[in-house]
């Protein structure tokens, strides 16, 4: 019987940007995908962004779908929302696998990236990303800008995963990280990495941070060396 498992988008994406891993992905794994409130084909939906939000949308897409304890790829954000529900909602999910996701959310870390998301600095500076995300969210991709920019603020003032915390997690882990991403730094994630008992941490060679950018075969290797090696 195949393992289920879940893949998760991160901040500003949207599930279809994985079809690629979970073609890829579904040869080994029952294979299902979402996209959060607000994203993808799911744009129109209002309503803050919050990790503890999407922790619940995960939740209730488990439920919903009959799912007992399923795996998790958990991209940048998705790798967040991941780890949070884990830790706050323990036997739920099954392992764990987060691919550039960011820990190292301070008042300064975060208002940083924020800034970068303002729809008309973004129109002016980086058009290519305005029309990803046009394809992505359609005319709602302003609100999916904004509202992320928000959630970042709001982790920079409450940061709710920790080195401190994160070892309470009782489900094995895997920490990815690229080592071109300008956005997620090795040393941040082997930091929690370090923390979790029993976790893994694997650096992916010549790797940044998009996931268009990934390797499907890289991804589906790392994946299964990590769930099959128990």
């Amino acid at each position: 019987m195949k393992t289920s498992l879940i893949i998760l988008h991160g901040a500003l994406g949207c599930r279809e940007q994985f079809n690629d891993w979970k073609n890829a992905l579904s040869e080994t794994y029952n294979c299902y995908s979402f996209d959060f409130s607000g994203h993808g084909n799911r744009s129109g939906e209002t309503g803050p962004f919050s990790i503890k939000t999407f922790s619940e949308e995960l939740k209730m897409y488990i439920k919903q779908n009959n799912l007992e304890r399923p795996a998790i790829i958990g991209y940048s954000m998705g790798g967040y929302v991941a780890l949070y529900t884990a830790l706050f909602t323990e036997g739920f999910l099954g392992d764990i696998i987060t691919i550039a996701t960011k820990f190292n959310w301070t008042p300064e870390s975060s208002k940083k990236e924020a800034g970068y998301l303002q729809p008309k600095l973004m129109q002016a500076k980086v058009p290519q990303l305005v029309m990803q995300l046009e394809e992505r969210h359609g005319s709602n991709w302003t609100a999916v800008a904004n509202k992320t920019a928000e959630m970042m603020l709001q982790l920079g003032e409450n940061t709710l995963l920790t080195t401190e915390n994160i070892g309470r997690i009782k489900n094995r882990v895997k920490f990815c990280v690229g080592d071109k991403d300008k956005m997620v730094s090795i040393e941040e994630t082997y930091a929690m990495y370090k923390n979790v008992p029993g976790a893994s941490f694997c650096v992916l060679p010549g790797t940044g941070h998009l996931p268009e950018g990934m390797s499907a075969k890289r991804i589906k290797f790392e994946v299964e060396e990590f769930i099959l090696r128990k």
